[in-house]
């Protein structure tokens, strides 16, 4: 959660106020530090509800963390935190489609660009493979529900049975929303028609 607040300042001070905040970051650095000591792989955060902060997400909200302080003040050990937790993105394998998405947002922003094209299209690929006709996605990739377990810090997987008439996950808004931020970072428009779909449901849902 904290390097979500540096990533919205972050995005306040570069379009808005242009306001340094250093103390704020060097607090939210020392802290986060701490946490990414011997980190090797995308570690989800819960409160115990659901859907669980991705760990690629975190991986890339610190990265920009840790990107801006070696910006601000050239020390190494910010450089080195902010490979790491770009090594992070590339690590593990997605729990669901909001790890697919995080992955694709933290490899595009901590990428700078196209240092993992190859990776990013597939990981398009792979989000658009689970689009539904109306535009729409679930969050898990079958009739299942993935949870994040506290006292373990692993991420579980339950097994749901099918309703009457039901011939995959539940569609969710959410999700979809993720995946159309995702997708829109690596590049996609609306001149795509999968991506117009999306955003049309989207829109639909909103007058719904």
């Amino acid at each position: 959660v904290l390097t979500r607040l540096a990533y919205i300042v972050d995005k306040d001070e570069l379009n808005l106020s242009h306001d340094r905040r250093d103390e704020l970051y060097r607090g939210i650095g020392a802290f986060m530090e701490m946490y990414w000591q011997k980190m090797s792989g995308p570690q989800p955060e819960s409160n115990g509800n659901l859907p669980r902060i991705s760990g690629y997400e975190v991986a890339h909200h610190s990265g920009v963390l840790f990107g801006q302080l070696y910006r601000r003040t050239t020390h190494p050990k910010w450089k080195a935190l902010r490979e790491t937790t770009e090594k992070v993105a590339q690590a593990g394998e997605p729990a669901d489609l909001l790890d697919v998405a995080w992955r694709l947002v933290a490899l595009v922003e901590l990428g700078e660009g196209k240092r993992y094209q190859a990776e990013i299209d597939a990981l398009v690929k792979e989000i658009f493979s689970h689009q539904r006709a109306d535009g729409s996605w679930a969050m898990p990739f079958g009739l299942e529900v993935v949870e994040y377990d506290w006292s373990s810090h692993q991420v579980k997987r339950k097994k749901l049975p099918p309703s009457e008439g039901q011939e995959g996950p539940r569609r969710s808004d959410f999700q979809t929303y993720h995946n159309i931020y995702a997708l829109a970072k690596a590049g996609v428009g609306l001149d795509d028609p999968r991506m117009k779909k999306a955003v049309e449901f989207c829109l639909r849902r909103q007058t719904e």
